[in-house]
Formats: structure tokens, C-alpha cells, sequence
């Protein structure tokens, strides 16, 4: 995935809350926001596997 095409939907998300991110990247027409949202559920998995 190119920089400027993470940037592009990273930006939007930057400020948000877990539940707007899930909810802006859902609704996001690119194809690479997928991929960033297997990276967030990814994240929150490791986050509570280590509670």
C-alpha cells in the first residue's frame, strides 16, 4: 500500500474514537481501508489478550 493511500483514509480517522473509526472506515470506498480496519480489529485483539 502506497503512503499516500494510507494517509488518505489514516487522516480522517486520526482523532476518533474506536467506535467512529470502525464506523468511518466501514463506510470508506477505498480498498486499503479494509486492510487498516484488519489492522485496528488486530490491535484490539492483542490489547485483550494481554489483560
Amino acid at each position: 500500500m502506497y503512503i499516500l493511500k494510507a494517509k488518505r483514509i489514516i487522516n480522517p480517522i486520526r482523532v476518533s474514537s474506536y467506535e467512529e473509526t470502525l464506523m468511518i472506515l466501514e463506510l470508506m470506498p477505498y480498498r486499503a481501508s479494509y486492510l487498516i480496519l484488519k489492522l485496528i480489529y488486530s490491535g484490539l485483539a492483542n490489547v485483550f489478550e494481554r489483560i
